[in-house]
């Protein structure tokens, strides 16, 4: 299936067109959807200003066939009921046929995502002021907020039953997106492709010295499959780092939502302006090797 973009479900949102992204960073920020040109793709970003000291920043999940249209942003419950600015972004390959991924990383006639992407995620936390910028996904969603935690200086990055590696199990998204937003069909192209994409925009490869950024990783016990191939090989690479806070609880078997009164014990703390270590306690994080214990 092929999504037919439609912004008919935002009519009462300010609406924006830049050409080019040197237009968009010379614009002035402010609240309503900004949909910057790419070639023939559309990049578009939603922003709610609410003059918080914190912002959201939120790398929507995999969109099942339900979603029909384009944009799909996330995270507007999530940032409305606690105050927080919003920056939600689409990611442009859901605009290829029969990709339902968010990883937020370019296909084949934009190229890398993530040096367009960031310099407009930089001019827009600057503008709105923040003090403190949480990137936010679940799942592939994860992946990308990962991918871009050294975008922003001094970010926080929390991630929920987060997929690390495109090149692990379950595997099955990779081989259609591969084959859909890079043309690559063949088994050895697409390991290549996911080699190097990996490469640049993996936490294990881009934060090999050490993170750049306070990871918050909560995972639920009951998801095996992602525990095991995703995200145990990243605990025990950053094992050692101060950076890394861990939440583990089960909620239910098998890869599913987080329940919204985790998510709301999670984002609660973090969303006010007590000093970050105590609001990452606060919200159930801790250091790996305490979590262990």
């Amino acid at each position: 299936m092929k999504r037919r973009r439609s912004l008919a479900l935002w009519s009462g949102t300010p609406q924006f067109l830049y050409e080019t992204t040197e237009d968009f960073i010379r614009s002035r920020v402010q609240s309503g959807i900004h949909t910057v040109m790419l070639g023939d793709q559309f990049l578009d970003l939603l922003i709610e200003d609410r003059k918080a000291d914190v912002t959201l920043i939120v790398f929507h999940s995999a969109v099942g066939p339900s979603v029909e249209t384009l944009p799909v942003f996330q995270g507007q419950g999530l940032a409305m009921v606690r105050g927080m600015n919003l920056i939600a972004i689409s990611d442009p390959s859901l605009g290829f046929a029969d990709i339902e991924i968010g990883w937020h990383i370019g296909n084949k006639d934009l190229g890398h995502l993530k040096p367009i992407l960031s310099p407009l995620l930089v001019h827009i936390v600057d503008a709105l002021g923040s003090s403190r910028n949480i990137l936010y996904g679940a799942s592939g969603g994860g992946f990308a907020a990962a991918a871009y935690g050294d975008a922003i200086p001094e970010a926080i990055v929390m991630v929920w039953n987060p997929r690390f590696d495109l090149g692990a199990a379950p595997k099955g998204a990779f081989s259609a997106y591969a084959f859909r937003a890079h043309g690559a069909g063949k088994a050895a192209t697409q390991d290549r492709l996911m080699r190097r994409l990996m490469t640049d925009y993996g936490v294990l490869s881009q934060c090999k010295d050490g993170l750049t950024f306070d990871l918050l990783v909560f995972q639920n016990t009951g998801d095996q499959v992602f525990l095991e191939h995703q995200v145990a090989p990243v605990l025990e690479f950053f094992k050692h780092d101060p950076r890394l806070f861990v939440r583990m609880e089960f909620t239910e078997v098998g890869h599913r939502g987080v329940p919204s009164r985790i998510r709301k014990k999670m984002l609660d703390p973090l969303a006010h302006r007590s000093g970050l270590r105590t609001a990452i306690s606060d919200a159930g994080f801790k250091p790996l090797e305490s979590t262990a214990r």
